[in-house]
């Protein structure tokens, strides 16, 4: 965004801070992502800020960056990820505020499937990995798990919602949109104010396992109980879980503290977490 509200898709040339072509982005959209296709071509996907709960897709060309499509969304997209066949798919959530994943072929013209993923009261879709076969997987953050405890809800100012008492759950979607699998992978802890678990990202090592992070507070050490070992802390961090291509979870985990994290996984397989107050007690 620039100081005119206006926010700019931009190619750049390496390390320049001079921008090769730079075109502005469309003033009702809020972006959360970001892809390239196999082709070049750029996808850019958020809020639609004319209509409330619902998001948009762009498509714009390798060369000159110019509008090629665009589609409205059944709800808000917060992860974009693109096929290497080229196919689109986003998650999310819905108005009604249930989460969502939906695929689309490269012209946005023609959908694939778009469903709803399971959830009680609120639901948000976080993240995507798309497999060789289009098969999709989807870490969402959701009320489901704990029905003796309420989740809190929220927007935060960016429009972007905000759960509590929230639970990660990994599911895989076919091509035709069928559920193949669905597995609660962390829950809240009920032992910790405002808990939560929220996926961050998802990602396809070389040999074909995933990289699963997930944030929130928790206890320090991570999986520890409060007195276990005497000295727990409350700590917000990521935790980084490894998973097999058939959806086992290594029972080895790597916490990384410290607030209000992003991470990306890079070209040779590492993955980078940038927090702020990062620190281990």
């Amino acid at each position: 965004p620039t100081s005119s509200g206006y926010a700019f898709l931009a190619r750049m040339q390496g390390c320049s801070s001079t921008p090769i072509r730079a075109v502005a982005l469309p003033v009702r959209l809020r972006t959360t992502s970001m892809a390239q296709g196999p082709d070049g071509d750029v996808y850019v996907a958020g809020l639609n800020l004319e209509r409330n709960g619902f998001g948009m897709i762009y498509r714009y060309t390798a060369v000159d960056h110019g509008l090629k499509a665009r589609r409205e969304t059944s709800g808000i997209v917060t992860a974009l990820k693109i096929s290497n066949a080229g196919s689109v798919f986003v998650t999310g959530m819905r108005p009604d505020r249930s989460a969502f994943v939906a695929g689309f072929g490269a012209d946005l013209g023609n959908e694939l499937f778009d469903k709803p993923i399971r959830g009680s009261i609120a639901s948000v879709g976080r993240a995507l990995a798309v497999n060789e076969d289009e098969s999709v997987w989807v870490a969402s953050e959701s009320d489901l798990g704990r029905p003796s405890s309420s989740p809190r809800f929220s927007y935060e100012e960016s429009g972007l919602p905000l759960l509590s008492n929230s639970v990660a759950i990994l599911q895989r979607i076919n091509r035709a949109g069928e559920s193949q699998s669905e597995e609660v992978i962390e829950y809240f802890r009920d032992d910790v104010q405002s808990s939560f678990r929220r996926p961050l990202g998802l990602w396809f090592e070389r040999d074909g396992r995933m990289w699963l992070a997930i944030g929130g507070t928790t206890i320090y050490p991570f999986g520890a109980a409060k007195g276990q070992f005497g000295r727990e802390t409350v700590q917000p961090g990521v935790v980084l879980r490894s998973i097999g291509q058939d959806g086992s979870i290594d029972s080895d985990v790597t916490f990384l503290p410290g607030a209000e994290a992003q991470v990306s996984l890079g070209g040779s397989g590492r993955v980078a977490v940038l927090s702020r107050q990062a620190g281990i007690p």
